[in-house]
């Protein structure tokens, strides 16, 4: 799922098939209003990043606005795996 800040208001901009997002049913344009019930309203991004991360599967709860409807959904967070991500190792002292 991939989100932005306007205005104080956190939209989901993207969800991706087969991710806890698209399983609980988080649409694209969703408004989130609260994490875990508590209300992001005008938080900075990083802290909505901030109480969307924590430890892979943990649930997280979100409450989303479609439209005039206020909606409570449930996931359990993934590891973000970015594509082309690379690692490099080097031997230090043997």
């Amino acid at each position: 799922m991939e989100i932005a800040l306007r205005e104080g208001i956190v939209k989901v901009r993207a969800v991706y098939p087969n991710t806890p997002a698209a399983t609980a049913g988080v649409l694209v344009d969703d408004v989130i209003t609260h994490v875990d019930r508590a209300p992001i309203a005008g938080l900075p991004l990083e802290r909505v990043l901030d109480k969307l991360g924590g430890r892979p599967d943990t649930q997280v709860n979100l409450t989303i606005r479609r439209g005039e409807t206020s909606i409570d959904v449930s996931m359990l967070r993934e590891m973000v795996r970015v594509p082309g991500a690379e690692l490099q190792v080097r031997a230090e002292e043997g």
